[in-house]
């Protein structure tokens, strides 16, 4: 484990109660991005040595999401023998270093990036990782919203990491909307609008949804399209309370 890494204190107390031991592992990416990979390390013996198994978590997430309940995946995996490990993608608050760039000092260049360079090299450098400390030739993936798309642009990209899994799991699965008609284009539409205003609003910076959600609120309210949408009058009553 690595000291400058940042540690969920919260997470590690949980995880003794199940008998797991938390160990953070640093992975650096090909672009310079400096990750924390939890590995829950089961004291108890099993039968058999079951396969590696990744767990990805969505957006605006964390690898803790997982294990932040008693009954929480990660837990369910290890105690059937799994080996558990858990991603922190970058710009998580586990993930927030870089070997040049500072997230704060540099928030323009640290934080020019999307899901396209977290599948392209965040996951990669996951795997491998993996593979590299457990021996193993393939792990099994399972991530949630983000975390499968991510996936795909790994595997579209970079099509030999496609060897190296067993299986994917995809939870609430996330693609881009292309080729889509009726509602979901409407919902494609709408939603490219929301994120570019979300941008024009911060730029290429972490959004503090609580700090300046009054000023988000009320620029959707005055915005033509919300008018046209069911967001228009859930914003108006939400306006008072911010």
């Amino acid at each position: 484990m690595d000291a400058d890494l940042p540690k969920c204190d919260f997470i590690e107390e949980l995880m003794k109660i199940h008998g797991i031991t938390l160990e953070i592992h640093q992975v650096t990416t090909e672009d310079g991005y400096i990750l924390s990979l939890y590995h829950m390390k089961c004291e108890r013996s099993c039968s058999h040595r079951r396969p590696p198994v990744l767990l990805v978590h969505g957006l605006g997430s964390n690898g803790a999401v997982w294990v932040n309940v008693k009954n929480g995946l990660g837990y369910y995996l290890a105690d059937n023998g799994y080996d558990v490990w858990l991603a922190n993608c970058r710009g998580t608050v586990f993930s927030n270093k870089h070997v040049i760039f500072n997230c704060n000092k540099d928030r323009r260049k640290y934080w020019d990036f999307s899901w396209h360079e977290i599948g392209y090299y965040d996951i990669p450098a996951f795997i491998d990782c993996v593979l590299e400390k457990t021996h193993f030739s393939k792990i099994f993936y399972i991530g949630h919203s983000q975390g499968t798309t991510v996936f795909m642009v790994l595997m579209s990209t970079r099509p030999e990491y496609n060897t190296k899994i067993c299986l994917c799991t995809m939870l609430a699965a996330s693609a881009i909307y292309d080729n889509t008609v009726g509602v979901d284009s409407v919902v494609k539409y709408t939603s490219a609008r929301f994120l570019q205003m979300l941008f024009d609003l911060f730029g290429n910076s972490p959004i503090p949804f609580v700090i300046r959600w009054r000023q988000i609120t009320k620029m959707l309210a005055s915005t033509s399209w919300t008018r046209e949408y069911i967001l228009f009058p859930v914003m108006i009553k939400l306006l008072p309370f911010f």
